[in-house]
C-alpha cells in the first residue's frame, strides 16, 4: 500500500515535470487539447497559469520537440527514435530531425558502477577481474560500458544498466498510456494512428533494451543464425559474469565502417563489406524472420578478411511468415511496375482495410509507379522509394502496422549504411534472390497441401461442433441466458461525464457518512475530551468540512452546478 503510494507520488511528480518541459518548449496547447487543466486536483499541481504565460521560442517546432525530448531523459529518447522510424505519424521534418537524437550523456560515477556489480555478481569489480577500467568506454542514457579483463585472460566489454532508469521508464509509461487515454477521448482524430498501440510497441522495445538476459538470449540466438558464416562475426557473450542489469561480452577488435578511407587503407574491400551487410541482413529478415533493428555505422565493424562483426543487439525485428510474403508482394510490384500487387501487398498488411480505401489508393500507387516505370533496376534507391509510398499512405490518413515502420526503418538505414562503403551499391538487386524465393516458397506445391490440409481439419472440426453449438445457443435462449454485448463509440466524452458525476455523489456519501459517525461520538463521553466534547467528533467535522469544501471548490470550476 505504501509503494503504491509512493510511486502515485511520483508519478505525480514526474507528470508535472513533462507538462513544464512540454510548456517550456512551447507545447503548452497540449494541456488545453487533453484537458489536463481538469485532471487531479486543478491547476496549481501542474503550474497551468504560469505555463500559458510562457512564451513559445523562435526555433521550428520540430527542433523544439527535440529538445523537449532530450531534457525529458532516456524514456524520451528512445521514443523520439521510435517516432523518428513512423512518417506515418509524424511529418518528415519531425522524423529527420528525431533522427539525431543523440544518448551521449555524462557516465553515472565509479562508486554506483561498482554497487550495481557487487549486487548483480556477488563480488566488487576488483575481485571478479583481473582488470577493470574505472573510465567508462562509452555511455549512453539507459547504460554504460567498461572494459575489463577476465581471469581467464579474456578482454571484454561489461554493459551496465544505469541505476534507477528503471523506475522513471515504468512512471514514464504510465503516463505516455494516460497521455493517450485523453488524447483517444478529447482528440477522436487522433484514434487512426492508434497511440496506444504505439505505446505497446514502444514497452515491448524499451523493457527488451533495458533487460541485458533478453539480449543474451538475442546474442545466442544470431550466433545460430550465423554458425556456419566465416564472413559474419558475432561477440561471444559471458553467462557466469551476466545477468538482467549487467552484460559482459568479448571485445572485438576491428575498423569503424563509416569512414571508407580507413576501410581502404586497411586493404579491406567496401563492396564486399556492403554486400556482406546487405546478404546478412536479408538472411535475418526474409529467411529468419528474426533481425537486428539498428543496423547503423556503429553497430558493425570490419574485420580482417572482409568479416563483419556485429554489435548492440537490444534492438530486435521479428516477422511472421505471412508478413514476409506481403513485404514480399510489395517489393516485386514496385520492382515490376504492377500497381496490384502493391495494393494487394498492403491489404494483406493490414494498411488497407475497406474497399473505399482500395479504390483510393490504387489510382495514387499508379502515380506512384509509373514514376519508376522503364527504369533499370539499378537506378531504383529503395530509400526513396519506400518512402514515397509512406507519403502516399499517409496522405489518405492510413497508418501503418509497426513491425511493418521498424522493418521500414531497418532496410532505409541500411541502404544508407551499405552504399556509404560503396557508392555503386543497389539495394533492390540484392534484395531480389530472397524476395523471390520468398514468393516461390510461398506457392511450393508441398506447402500449398499443407495449407489445404490444415483447412480441411479446421472445416471438420467446426462441422464436428457445429450442432452442440447451436443446441446451446437455443438452449440459453429457452433459459433467458444469452447475453449480448455492444461497443458504443463516440459516448467517451459522455462517459466521462457520468464517472465524474458519481465520483462527486459517491465523495458526498462519505461526507455525509463522517458527518453522521462524528455527530454519534459527539453524544458519548467516551475517550479524549476537547472542551467538554470528544475529540474524535471535532476532528471527523473538522475532516468532513475540509472535503465539502474541496468538493464545493471542484464543482463551482467546473462551471456545472
Amino acid at each position: 500500500m505504501f509503494n503504491h503510494t509512493k510511486q502515485t507520488i511520483h508519478n505525480i511528480q514526474r507528470l508535472s515535470q513533462i507538462v513544464n518541459i512540454l510548456a517550456k518548449y512551447g507545447f503548452g496547447y497540449i494541456i488545453d487539447l487533453l484537458h489536463l487543466d481538469k485532471i487531479g486536483i486543478g491547476k496549481k499541481v501542474f503550474g497551468f497559469s504560469s505555463i500559458r504565460g510562457m512564451h513559445v521560442f523562435s526555433l521550428p517546432e520540430e527542433v523544439r520537440l527535440r529538445k523537449v525530448f532530450e531534457e525529458l531523459g532516456p524514456t524520451f529518447i528512445k521514443l523520439g527514435q521510435i517516432l523518428s522510424t513512423r512518417p506515418d505519424v509524424l511529418p518528415t521534418r519531425f522524423h529527420l530531425e528525431l533522427e539525431k537524437l543523440q544518448e551521449n550523456v555524462a557516465p553515472f560515477p565509479y562508486e554506483k558502477v561498482e554497487k550495481v556489480i557487487k549486487h548483480e555478481l556477488g563480488k566488487t569489480p576488483e575481485k571478479l577481474f583481473k582488470q577493470f577500467s574505472k573510465e567508462p568506454f562509452a555511455a549512453a542514457s539507459l547504460a554504460q560500458a567498461h572494459v575489463a579483463q577476465l581471469p581467464t585472460g579474456e578482454k571484454v566489454v561489461i554493459k551496465i544498466l544505469r541505476p534507477g532508469c528503471e523506475k522513471i521508464i515504468n512512471a514514464d509509461i504510465e503516463i505516455l498510456y494516460f497521455f493517450a487515454k485523453l488524447a483517444n477521448q478529447y482528440q477522436p482524430e487522433l484514434r487512426r494512428y492508434d497511440l496506444t498501440g504505439i505505446i505497446d510497441e514502444f514497452k515491448s522495445t524499451i523493457l527488451r533494451e533495458i533487460d541485458f538476459e533478453s539480449e543474451a538470449a538475442n546474442i545466442r540466438r544470431f550466433q545460430r543464425q550465423f554458425d556456419n558464416d566465416p564472413t559474419i562475426y558475432i561477440p561471444r557473450m559471458y553467462p557466469d559474469f551476466s545477468t538482467k542489469h549487467v552484460l559482459t561480452m568479448e571485445k572485438v577488435e576491428g575498423i569503424k565502417i563509416t569512414n571508407p578511407a580507413n576501410i581502404k587503407k586497411a586493404q579491406l574491400d567496401g563492396t564486399i563489406l556492403a554486400n556482406t551487410i546487405t546478404r546478412a541482413f536479408s538472411r535475418q529478415i526474409f529467411i529468419h524472420g528474426f533481425y537486428h533493428a539498428d543496423p547503423h555505422p556503429g553497430n558493425l565493424l570490419a574485420r580482417k578478411n572482409n568479416v563483419i562483426a556485429f554489435f548492440d543487439f537490444g534492438m530486435v525485428g521479428k516477422l511472421h511468415e505471412k508478413t514476409k510474403e506481403e513485404i514480399a508482394t510489395v517489393l516485386v510490384g514496385i520492382v515490376n511496375n504492377d500497381t496490384h500487387r502493391i495494393v494487394e501487398g498492403l491489404r494483406g498488411l493490414g494498411v488497407i482495410k475497406s474497399e473505399e480505401e482500395n479504390k483510393r489508393l490504387e489510382l495514387d500507387i499508379e502515380d506512384f509507379v509509373d514514376n519508376y516505370a522503364n527504369q533499370p533496376i539499378k537506378n531504383i534507391q529503395l530509400g526513396p522509394c519506400i518512402n514515397n509510398l509512406i507519403a502516399i499512405i499517409t496522405n489518405h490518413k492510413l497508418t501503418l502496422p509497426s513491425e511493418l515502420s521498424v522493418l521500414l526503418r531497418t532496410l532505409t538505414t541500411l541502404e544508407g549504411t551499405a552504399a556509404n562503403l560503396d557508392p555503386e551499391f543497389n539495394m533492390v538487386t540484392m534484395l531480389q534472390p530472397f524476395v523471390k524465393k520468398i514468393l516461390k516458397d510461398k506457392y511450393n506445391p508441398q506447402r500449398l497441401m499443407g495449407t489445404v490440409q490444415r483447412s480441411i481439419e479446421a472445416v471438420l472440426s467446426l462441422t464436428s461442433t457445429f450442432p452442440e453449438d447451436i443446441t446451446a445457443i437455443f438452449r440459453k435462449i429457452r433459459q433467458g441466458k444469452l447475453h449480448m454485448e455492444m461497443d458504443h463509440k463516440g459516448f467517451e466524452p459522455l462517459m466521462h461525464e457520468i464517472d465524474a458525476s458519481t465520483n462527486r455523489v459517491s465523495f458526498s456519501i462519505i461526507i455525509a457518512a463522517i458527518i453522521i459517525g462524528s455527530s454519534i461520538i459527539m453524544h458519548t463521553d467516551k475517550g479524549l475530551l476537547l472542551f467538554g466534547f470528544p475529540l474524535l467528533g471535532i476532528i471527523g467535522f473538522l475532516i468532513a468540512a475540509l472535503l465539502g469544501l474541496w468538493l464545493a471548490v471542484q464543482i463551482l470550476r467546473s462551471g456545472k452546478l
